[in-house]
């Protein structure tokens, strides 16, 4: 299936439509509501002005051949890939991610970009996304079946795939929001004993996202200081971690296993 050719949707075109055969069990104003809360651009002028530029600068065959050999590295799945404009009215993805956004899902993932997007920002998000991909594939799990503590260690593995593979300046900022010692705080002040909340519980993603009045980026922040304090005691590559269970990550880092 590989990079689809999101270019060639014009104005004329419905691109919920074109999405939704992607979503099959997913009613339309559900999909549009948690791709637009992603980061997705809503279909505008501006949207298919967008397209046109990347198309311009040869992105989807770019990312094609980064993703391939990701693929290839990886062992990982062959599935589509949607490149398409980042919302320019969201000051957040504008300014501290400089346009750049993606979600990823078990069978498909989606790259979201504006036009000061560099290309190596797109990577970044390429290889971010196709990771969480890639690792629930190794789990063997589904989505609904993961806790707080598997999508805190997915967001931190994939942050240390970007460090490898597009090198630490194309890292996402929530990766330098906490020290180490701030994040073992958090982890044991907020996170420990919610561990095993389920993926699809409110409070999952409060504490993930650092909604209400919780750190921003909580779940994320720490999950990255998780992993790599693995890394640093035991000199894992992230392909290595690929398959490695959630508590074993844990279990060898050096954050507190239980509250006593």
């Amino acid at each position: 299936m590989s990079i689809v050719s999101t270019y060639e949707w014009k104005s004329t075109e419905n691109v919920y439509e074109k999405l939704s055969p992607y979503f099959p069990d997913v009613k339309v104003n559900e999909m549009t509501e948690c791709l637009l809360g992603y980061g997705m651009c809503k279909p505008s002028n501006e949207f298919y002005k967008v397209l046109e530029e990347l198309h311009k600068r040869h992105i989807w065959v770019k990312l094609k051949k980064r993703y391939l050999v990701l693929k290839r590295e990886w062992k990982g799945p062959d599935i589509p890939i949607f490149i398409l404009p980042s919302n320019i009215f969201n000051r957040k993805i504008q300014t501290e991610f400089n346009g750049r956004s993606g979600v990823a899902f078990e069978d498909k993932l989606f790259v979201f970009m504006s036009m000061q997007t560099s290309d190596e920002e797109a990577y970044a998000v390429l290889t971010h996304e196709y990771n969480h991909v890639c690792r629930m594939k190794s789990l063997n799990k589904k989505e609904n079946d993961l806790t707080l503590l598997d999508t805190m260690i997915m967001e931190g593995l994939a942050e240390y795939a970007v460090k490898e593979y597009c090198g630490e300046t194309y890292m996402a900022p929530w990766t330098d929001y906490y020290s180490k010692q701030q994040a073992e705080q958090f982890w044991n002040k907020y996170l420990i004993n919610n561990q095993s909340l389920k993926h699809m519980s409110k409070r999952h993603d409060e504490l993930l996202f650092g909604q209400k009045w919780y750190p921003k980026m909580l779940g994320y922040g720490v999950g990255y200081h998780i992993v790599m304090s693995c890394v640093e005691k035991h000199l894992f590559s992230s392909k290595q971690l690929m398959a490695t269970s959630s508590n074993t990550i844990l279990q060898k880092s050096t954050f507190n296993l239980n509250n006593d």
